[in-house]
């Protein structure tokens, strides 16, 4: 069996379930919020344990109305990353 997650340890998995839970426009936000931050950590730019907060951020900051087409995608990812 498995064990149940700690969100304490893993605060990005909790992030990625809650996402999950709103929908497209949560998962798809994530993602590029996720891609920055990342990238930011990797140039030294950022800590590591800033990542799930920054991406938080993101997150609150998004209109998470759902995606009807593959340019509405397109722009929650693009709006994500501008924020």
């Amino acid at each position: 069996t498995f064990a149940a997650p700690d969100y304490d340890r893993y605060p990005c998995l909790k992030l990625a379930m809650e996402a999950f839970e709103q929908g497209q426009a949560a998962t798809t936000a994530l993602n590029a919020a996720n891609e920055i931050t990342v990238a930011a950590f990797l140039a030294q730019q950022i800590r590591f344990t800033d990542i799930a907060a920054l991406n938080l951020s993101v997150l609150e900051k998004m209109d998470m109305r759902e995606p009807q087409c593959v340019d509405d995608v397109l722009s929650v990812d693009a709006n994500a990353r501008e924020v």
